[in-house]
């Protein structure tokens, strides 16, 4: 088992994309009082095959506004 700090560092990530991918319920912990513990087998489901990080998906939160000026960026260039 391996700390969030050391699952990042394998991972090849930071350590906020571990934390917020156990937010989400991505990735799978242990829980040892106030102690959290990724499993061994958990890192090395979540690299895969040559892939990074396939098991965990990034999710971006945009306020309403940033999201209306991205559509209106992304429209110009078409």
């Amino acid at each position: 088992m391996v700390t969030i700090k050391q699952a990042a560092e394998k991972l090849n990530v930071s350590r906020k994309t571990v934390e917020k991918a156990i937010r989400y319920g991505q990735v799978r912990v242990i829980k040892f009082g106030d102690l959290i513990r990724i499993p061994d087998t958990e890192i090395e489901r979540l690299l895969g095959p040559g892939e990074y990080m396939p098991g965990v998906e990034v999710v971006k939160k945009r306020s309403p506004a940033a999201a209306k000026n991205a559509r209106a960026i992304s429209e110009r260039g078409k």
